[in-house]
């Protein structure tokens, strides 16, 4: 999502196993869906992570945001923003 035309999610990391069976999925969309994306996203890092005996995640790593001049209600706003499902 772009605020302000910015895009917040800056990089996207993939950790999978490649022989457990709860990374089957995972490897799946590797292989059928991720090249694909990283086409269509190219303002997004996507890193992959050989990870063994670990289940599968995704993290997302967004933009830092500065907030030394904010007021309380300013953070509390901003915390509610990404407390969201679409933020």
């Amino acid at each position: 999502m772009a605020l302000r035309g910015v895009w917040q999610l800056q990089k996207l990391v993939v950790n999978y196993c490649d022989w457990g069976g709860s990374s089957r999925g995972i490897r799946a969309f590797m292989e059928a869906h991720l090249p694909a994306f990283k086409e269509n996203n190219p303002q997004l890092e996507v890193v992959t992570e050989l990870v063994r005996g670990q289940h599968p995640n995704l993290k997302g790593i967004y933009r830092k945001i500065i907030m030394s001049e904010w007021s309380a209600s300013e953070i509390y706003r901003q915390r509610r923003y990404y407390c969201k499902p679409l933020g």
